[in-house]
């Protein structure tokens, strides 16, 4: 069974041409999206109207012909896009009219020559050629009747098909069918219970904040919640959040969202969390404006996901102030399967890792990754590498460690968080249920918290070494933190100042690092009493790094 678009890659691929006749603009429409089809791009469709308001002519695009728009962030001197699809001005069209208004469509203009490479190989993935037949439609109905798991149910519809590559639909086309379904599944006494049970908690807590997402029949779609702890903890902790989605398995397998952020203790902490139909970019724009009312309008200065295209239109456009950074742990991930085979698989893979995680420069990582982007051939493996280049100042920590991440590079607190709540949650959990193990789930994590908290209160954590500012950052950091720290204090031990150079009122000194044959430069201004080190652990984490720290020691000297 394939599940590709009907026609066949032997059929003749016939190229749009001048005086072709339609009896409807929709059939011009489905001819030139076969023939997009097999050549390798998507089409977007532009409507004019005539004075009296009829459908005279449209143009049909290929949908990289927008001027790109960027939208200039004022204060972090970086650009956005707002269109998700990367946009080359090409001029590829055609255009039909219906020049006596009498029902047939002529073509009276055509472009065939794109100026950017097409992907014949990908093509299954574009928005505009995805499908999902209604029978899959109808058999993943009757496999979840049946009560057979989302995950297994989407697995043996590629499966049945010969593979992914014989579809014309993602796994997560498939998944947001079956969420849509679900959600209208949800009984009146479902969300009354909900209603109820948050009206309480609002009651008894008035910080407690709710707001459900109800559809045109009056059915819950989404609902989000936050209690007054989250909330206040949000106001010193949510300057970086991660965010992720996971399929807890309880009665209606809907995404669970939960936002997490890191305390003072290292420790991870809920922000907020949602149960959402699908996995929309409209339904993640309804709940990230949804956590923008929820904590008074600030929005977080920095968020890390990992590579979802409807949560990145949804940052940009709810977020836009925020930096957007991607998992570096899945991308790493999918590298090795993105290379294919071949003699030079190994090689690659090493290659592609020294330059993400070694690159002294910004130079160094682009000169080396657009080399090795020639190197492969025309084709899905070489499209993802040149997006991943495009996206490089999302994701490659050359850029992104500049700024404050808490420590963070990967969706893995996300995800630690997931498996936590899974430990309350069994398949008959009901939603009413499910919002009170996530209350039950969260009062344990404030407990450790406070235990945390107690600890470094009233305890005095041991020293490694007889340095002066040791003892001051056992009294500035909490017990945690400071353990982290001392890493940096035991490996001060091999760095060595090898030379400091004058410049106006900054001093510029060389640290050798003392693992390996690195060395950085620290600047050290006398009159602010301020260091600087180019590793940016203290702006990556905030942790003072050993190179400052044998600065520090000179300088005191």
């Amino acid at each position: 069974m394939r599940l590709q678009s009907p026609f066949t890659a032997e059929e003749e691929i016939v190229p749009p041409q001048i005086g072709m006749v339609f009896p409807t603009d929709e059939d011009a429409f489905l001819f030139y999206k076969s023939y997009a089809y097999r050549v390798g791009f998507a089409v977007v469709k532009r409507t004019s109207h005539n004075f009296y308001g009829i459908r005279q002519s449209i143009t049909l695009c290929c949908n990289k012909e927008r001027k790109p728009e960027t939208k200039k962030n004022v204060t972090e001197g970086f650009q956005k896009r707002k269109h998700g699809v990367q946009s080359t001005q090409c001029l590829a069209r055609i255009r039909v009219k219906d020049f006596n208004v009498d029902g047939h469509w002529t073509v009276e203009f055509v472009e065939l020559d794109h100026n950017h490479e097409l992907f014949l190989d990908s093509v299954r993935y574009m928005r505009c050629h995805r499908m999902i037949p209604n029978f899959v439609r109808r058999q993943l109905e009757i496999n979840d009747e049946a009560g057979i798991p989302i995950n297994r149910s989407i697995h043996s519809m590629f499966t049945q098909a010969g593979g992914y590559e014989n579809c014309n639909f993602t796994e997560r086309d498939l998944r947001n069918l079956l969420l849509q379904r679900k959600a209208l599944k949800l009984t009146e006494g479902d969300a009354a219970s909900l209603m109820r049970y948050f009206k309480e908690r609002q009651t008894a807590c008035p910080n407690f904040f709710y707001l459900c997402d109800i559809d045109d029949t009056g059915r819950l779609r989404n609902v989000f919640w936050a209690d007054g702890r989250s909330r206040a903890a949000y106001k010193y902790f949510g300057d970086v959040l991660t965010f992720d989605t996971t399929y807890l398995t309880n009665e209606y397998d809907m995404p669970f969202a939960p936002f997490t952020g890191v305390n003072h203790h290292g420790q991870s902490i809920l922000m907020g969390c949602a149960l959402l139909a699908d996995e929309c970019t409209d339904t993640f724009e309804w709940l990230f404006s949804t956590f923008l009312i929820c904590m008074d309008r600030k929005p977080p200065q920095a968020v890390i996901t990992d590579q979802c295209a409807a949560m990145g239109a949804a940052i940009a456009n709810v977020f836009p102030s925020a930096r957007h950074r991607l998992c570096l742990w899945h991308i790493m991930k999918k590298l090795p399967t993105k290379v294919g085979g071949g003699d030079k698989r190994e090689e690659i893979i090493a290659k592609a890792s020294n330059l993400v995680y070694d690159s002294g420069s910004a130079n160094e990582f682009e000169y080396g990754w657009l080399r090795m982007i020639g190197e492969f051939p025309p084709g899905a493996c070489r499209s993802w590498f040149e997006t991943m280049y495009e996206l490089r100042n999302k994701w490659v920590p050359l850029y992104v460690k500049k700024y404050f991440w808490a420590g963070m590079s990967t969706t893995q607190r996300s995800e630690s968080m997931n498996a936590f709540f899974k430990d309350f949650i069994t398949k008959h959990t009901t939603l009413f249920i499910f919002v009170g193990k996530v209350d039950q789930a969260l009062r344990e994590k404030f407990e450790k918290e406070h235990a945390e908290d107690f600890r470094s209160a009233n305890r005095t954590p041991s020293l490694v070494s007889h340095l002066s500012f040791e003892l001051q950052f056992a009294q500035a950091y909490t017990h945690r933190m400071f353990y982290i720290f001392q890493q940096e204090v035991k490996k001060l031990i091999a760095c060595c100042v090898v030379s400091e150079m004058v410049q106006d009122d900054m001093t510029v000194y060389v640290v050798n690092d003392g693992f390996g044959d690195k060395s950085y430069e620290v600047q050290y201004c006398l009159y602010t009493d301020q260091y600087h080190c180019e590793c940016l652990l203290f702006q990556f984490k905030g942790i003072v790094c050993r190179h400052a720290l044998a600065v520090y020691k000179q300088v005191a000297l």
